[in-house]
């Protein structure tokens, strides 16, 4: 009930710090303007506002402290504003009074369109969109789109979460495909197609607090092994779907679920030791951090996906290979295109090594690679020109 244009109706203290740590480590702002996921019995943040109008206003205040200084802020020109998150969960991120499934989206659909036309007013240099759906689901985007259509105002993104149970890389891979033809088929060519939650996941079952799927035989199942959340398989799974990514243009962008530092949705395991995804993420980055252009690659076999790229400097190329869930004890690879090849610096991630250098053979352009076993594996390449 408090007047959503005074300063003092705002406590930015909390989300102020966790927004300028960020900045500090050199990453933008994806800001979400809603709630969080609410697992208990009893919900607070993630029932729909009495007043959508007000709860729009409410949005563009935020938006004013952290983009033009309102209430003591910060002009940090954050570009992206994401309408709620999953508000397709409706019992723990829009939760109704038992409202069926159908009035609940209807709802949540009146909501997004108030908010959007009013901050696409306000802000048009901004970036407007969501909702972070649970997935693709054709129904409920259309029925935001068509809204939004109707109101004569337009999205600048659709976004979503994927989650890619009994993990095929391939269906996360043709989810932005489906979204492409969505779009564009109610007339929306020029709004951007965004995955901000993604993870490989074999079951949920073990991940998750309720006790009724929440064993220790349920936890070691869905966590150990090279199957496991954070594995070697999840691992070689980031790395096949990132590399397809950086030669596709259908996708605008995609955000890796979680960045937390432990846990099951972290980069250290319980003993604080790194895990196969956190070292995944570091071979993507090293390429992203040597390298600007991109060399064309690719692969005799479905399970192997491949980049390559020039360093800045010209002075070496860069090459990953990655099998998920491969079957081959060894990898072929054939270069062309370069003169002379100095050296090779080359690097391991499987179930028992974490980038360590390895030996490769080589005959004229002709590179091997010899993995420990049957399995998922990936191999960064260095190479000196």
């Amino acid at each position: 009930d408090a007047d959503p244009c005074d300063a003092e109706s705002y406590d930015f203290a909390c989300t102020d710090e966790s927004i300028l740590v960020c900045l500090d480590a050199g990453t933008e702002t994806f800001f979400r303007l809603g709630q969080t996921i609410e697992h208990q019995i009893k919900k607070h943040g993630t029932i729909p506002p009495k007043d959508f109008k007000k709860w729009a206003v409410i949005c563009e205040h935020i938006i004013r402290h952290y983009n033009e200084g309102w209430a003591d802020g910060y002009k940090l020109n954050i570009k992206y504003w994401e309408i709620w998150n999953e508000p397709d969960g409706i019992k723990n991120c829009w939760a109704g009074n038992g409202e069926p499934a159908d009035v609940l989206r209807k709802k949540f659909v009146k909501l997004f369109v108030t908010i959007l036309k009013r901050l696409k007013s306000e802000f048009p240099e901004i970036q407007v969109g969501g909702p972070a759906l649970c997935w693709e689901d054709p129904v409920y985007f259309t029925e935001i789109l068509t809204a939004c259509k109707e109101a004569g105002i337009a999205p600048d993104f659709v976004s979503w979460h994927h989650y890619a149970r009994n993990p095929n890389p391939e269906a996360l891979l043709n989810s932005p495909y489906k979204m492409r033809a969505l779009c564009d088929s109610l007339g929306f060519k020029e709004t951007k197609l965004i995955i901000n939650e993604w993870h490989y996941i074999i079951t949920w079952d073990g991940l998750h607090g309720d006790p009724n799927f929440h064993s220790p035989d349920m936890a070691k199942r869905a966590q150990e092994g090279p199957t496991g959340h954070n594995g070697i398989d999840a691992a070689t799974f980031n790395l096949y779907v990132m590399s397809k990514w950086q030669k596709d243009a259908v996708l605008d962008q995609a955000y890796y679920y979680g960045s937390g530092q432990m846990g099951f949705w972290g980069f250290l395991d319980g003993y604080g030791q790194p895990t196969k995804t956190y070292f995944s993420l570091l071979m993507m980055g090293e390429i992203v951090a040597n390298c600007e252009s991109m060399v064309e690659s690719e692969s005799s076999s479905q399970r192997i996906s491949t980049l390559a790229a020039w360093s800045k400097d010209k002075k070496h190329a860069y090459f990953l290979v990655n099998e998920y869930r491969g079957v081959e004890q060894l990898i072929n690879i054939e270069i062309k295109g370069l003169k002379e090849i100095r050296d090779i610096e080359a690097f391991v991630l499987d179930n028992s090594r974490n980038l360590l250098p390895i030996d490769v053979e080589m005959h004229d352009n002709n590179v091997t690679l010899f993995k420990d076993g049957p399995h998922s594996a990936a191999f960064l390449l260095k190479i000196e020109v």
